[in-house]
């Protein structure tokens, strides 16, 4: 009796082990296409020259990055501008954004990010020397938050930057970009790429199948120490 009570429960674990579901590590990643939003030729607004348009890769994240008269458009603000930027996607747990500014003093506040979906939002300040620098290395060359960087001749460069916004329960309706007091020398800000992705972890989870076959395992289980008390009893 006890070899068979061990058999069934272990079949139904066994059967339990193969009606799994995998959850995929990185479900997708969406390029977020900025051409309505770009307002300025990145290397007429910095000087900066042979910037990249199209997609783009950097630190293994891709990022299509639009053009704007003859060249690389980014989305400039100054003075205390803000720009939302809609985005409209759901299973979304993280948000890659190239951030820059022209000039930048190392401690100021050049602005912030705010991310909004799932009825809640994330404010980011935008901090010389944590999560955005000058293109250059004029002014300030520190960022200690940077997850990718990509230089360019000239020595002029664009970063990228990883926001975790899992707190927006899967969705992403549109991110915020304001300036605050974006003037030289602390730092006018620019975006010129957004990339939106999920990095969820993997996990094992039964099928309703299996729930009940586990759950016929436990009964015939259950069902064989009755019998066997009874058994006893007599």
């Amino acid at each position: 009796m006890r070899t068979l009570l061990g058999a069934v429960v272990a079949t139904a674990f066994a059967t339990a082990t193969l009606a799994t579901v995998t959850l995929p590590t990185t479900a997708h990643a969406a390029t977020v296409d900025l051409s309505t939003y770009v307002n300025s030729n990145v290397s007429t607004y910095t000087s900066g020259e042979d910037y990249p348009s199209g997609l783009v890769t950097i630190g293994g994240v891709d990022f299509d990055i639009a053009t704007f008269g003859g060249g690389t458009g980014v989305i400039q603000l100054g003075g205390n501008d803000s720009l939302d930027i809609a985005i409209g996607q759901s299973g979304v747990d993280t948000v890659y954004l190239i951030v820059n500014s022209s000039w930048g003093q190392f401690g100021a506040t050049n602005g912030s990010l705010t991310f909004h979906g799932g009825g809640a939002d994330i404010v980011v300040p935008l901090v010389q020397g944590v999560n955005i620098r000058d293109h250059w290395t004029a002014y300030n060359g520190v960022a200690s938050d940077i997850f990718a960087t990509a230089g360019y001749p000239g020595g002029n460069r664009f970063d990228v930057y990883r926001y975790d916004v899992s707190g927006l329960a899967g969705v992403l309706d549109s991110v915020t970009f304001t300036a605050t007091n974006a003037f030289n020398p602390q730092g006018a800000p620019f975006i010129a790429g957004i990339t939106a992705s999920f990095e969820g972890q993997t996990g094992a989870i039964p099928e309703p199948a299996t729930w009940a076959l586990m759950i016929g395992g436990f009964g015939l289980a259950g069902g064989a120490l009755r019998r066997r008390a009874a058994a006893a009893a007599a």
